[in-house]
């Protein structure tokens, strides 16, 4: 009797032993380790990836060369400043009418120069300010001199003027340096002939402009 209780004993465990070995698979098929080959190559990917979309060396790249810069000689320029001083008479008036037959006035001043010293030339123009009134039968003249040079403005007996003036005269002086003061003097004279004729002139400003000289770049 007692050989058969263990022969029983025996057999169920021996079953039971089969049995939990059979059941091992189950208990740890989702606990299965990565290979390590795959985990090799999973962790190579992105160094893949960041080879793909890496963009070329700088020193691959192509570089624009820009043209050489090209220096020309400057050539003359035109007159960049001119310096411009006014005389601003009295005004300075006469006029010949009714029994009078002529009549004159002058004036002189030393124009001063607010920066003597600056260069100018060849280029200078007188511009005449003022009114004057004549009829036929009269005349008109106006005497200018700036420096050296002298000017004459006259209206003749056949016209006939009423009103303001403005009068540019354009001249041509040697080039040189402006002066600490320019003289300049005005006359006026009229005359009138026969009755009911009548001759008046105003001189009332005299403006100077003077060009400076051109400029030459150099090298």
């Amino acid at each position: 009797m007692f050989r058969v209780l263990i022969a029983i004993v025996l057999f169920w465990l021996g079953t039971a032993g089969l049995s939990f070995a059979a059941d091992l698979p189950l208990l740890f098929e989702h606990k299965t380790p990565v290979h390590p080959k795959k985990m090799t190559s999973h962790l190579k990917k992105p160094a893949k990836l960041l080879s793909a979309i890496s963009l070329p060396a700088a020193s691959n790249r192509p570089v624009a060369k820009l043209p050489s810069p090209i220096v020309k000689n400057p050539t003359p320029l035109a007159p960049q400043a001119t310096s411009t001083l006014s005389w601003v008479l009295g005004p300075m008036t006469t006029n010949a009418d009714g029994g009078k037959r002529e009549g004159s006035a002058s004036a002189t001043a030393n124009i001063i120069v607010d920066k003597p010293g600056t260069v100018f030339g060849p280029d200078m123009i007188i511009e005449l300010e003022g009114h004057v009134v004549k009829t036929t039968e009269a005349t008109v003249r106006l005497d200018i001199q700036v420096g050296d040079t002298k000017k004459t403005v006259s209206w003749n007996a056949d016209q006939t003027k009423s009103g303001i003036f403005k009068i540019t005269l354009n001249e041509k002086v040697p080039a040189g340096v402006l002066p600490a003061l320019i003289p300049v003097s005005a006359l006026a004279f009229v005359t009138q002939t026969g009755r009911g004729h009548v001759a008046m002139v105003s001189l009332e400003k005299i403006i100077l402009r003077f060009a400076s000289a051109q400029i030459v770049g150099t090298k």
